[in-house]
């Protein structure tokens, strides 16, 4: 997945992406799944705000006036885990995304899951978390109908709208598809064994 227009990787960073507030920014699904913190800092001092307190609505954030981002803490991961970003775009190049689907999956020692966090982007006026769909999971390991019932808990947990890049239906089957995709994919990458 490439993050960002040919014409602004090289000058773009990962503060301007959260900071503008887009729903559609392709960093802000990935640190919503690592449960980052972001440290935002002015004359007055710092202060340390859960990136998913940070998006306030629509290209509303929670910085104040004369506040800068500085820092993005992400706390450290367990021995066995894995991520998966995957971005649904209309083009190739230059698009921002109709959907972006983030994973972070840990394991247990006997290839359960130990947690599994899911964040979507563009499917509600904030990136979100979907909450029933990492519980469904936790402590089981990955097969195909757990797939499909987690999948079919994401769209339960999205509030997608009709905008002019998509429909609401479609983002819906945007959102079950890229989300099984992405699970599968990072509960994989932390080592563990997908049974069709």
């Amino acid at each position: 997945c490439k993050l960002g227009s040919p014409l602004i990787r090289n000058r773009a960073t990962i503060g301007g992406n959260i900071c503008n507030g887009a729903v559609s920014a392709d960093s802000a699904p990935s640190l919503v799944a690592l449960d980052a913190r972001l440290v935002l800092s002015s004359r007055c001092g710092h202060r340390e705000v859960p990136i998913q307190e940070f998006y306030l609505g629509p290209s509303r954030v929670a910085l104040q006036p004369k506040e800068l981002l500085t820092s993005i803490v992400i706390p450290k991961k367990a021995q066995y885990w894995g991520s998966c970003y995957m971005k649904f775009s209309m083009r190739e190049a230059m698009d921002i995304s109709t959907l972006g689907c983030a994973v972070v999956c840990s394991l247990q020692d006997d290839g359960g899951i130990h947690s599994c966090a899911i964040s979507l982007g563009t499917a509600g006026p904030t990136p979100l978390r979907c909450k029933s769909a990492e519980a469904s999971l936790q402590g089981r390991r990955l097969s195909a109908p757990l797939l499909h019932e987690a999948g079919k808990l994401t769209v339960l947990d999205a509030n997608p709208r009709t905008s002019w890049r998509a429909s609401k239906e479609y983002r819906q089957y945007l959102i079950e598809e890229l989300s099984m995709r992405a699970i599968r994919q990072a509960y994989q990458q932390a080592g563990g064994d997908y049974f069709d």
